[in-house]
């Protein structure tokens, strides 16, 4: 067992390395890297969780938040037609369906072993 053990965590080792060595990875980590240096884009951001925050606050008072969600939208907006931003979401999604692949097939395999 403890043999089984130590393959398959060497298996998962090489797995880890073929993900951080694709194309998905490190064109995240690339966006990522430029989106972080980026002073406009992070306080755009930032206004936009605060404006969230704003609009679930005022939700859960009942109050009207059609002009926050119009003020939200219009940032929203802006910070897609960046193309910093929008290679960023673009390649986080591009990765995330990557890692979903690989999580769904192990689900598969140790779905068949039990069937």
């Amino acid at each position: 067992m403890e043999n089984l053990l130590n393959n398959s965590f060497s298996d998962v080792q090489e797995l880890k390395e073929l993900i951080i060595n694709s194309n998905e990875y490190k064109n995240y980590i690339k966006y990522l890297e430029q989106l972080k240096s980026d002073n406009s884009i992070n306080n755009e951001i930032q206004e936009v969780v605060k404006l969230q925050k704003k609009i679930v606050n005022y939700s859960s008072k009942k109050m009207d938040t059609r002009s926050l969600e119009i003020e939200l939208d219009n940032l929203n907006k802006k910070l897609y037609s960046n193309d910093k931003y929008s290679n960023y979401i673009d390649s986080a999604k591009k990765l995330n369906i990557l890692i979903t692949k690989v999580q769904k097939r192990f689900n598969d395999y140790f779905d068949s072993l039990v069937s």
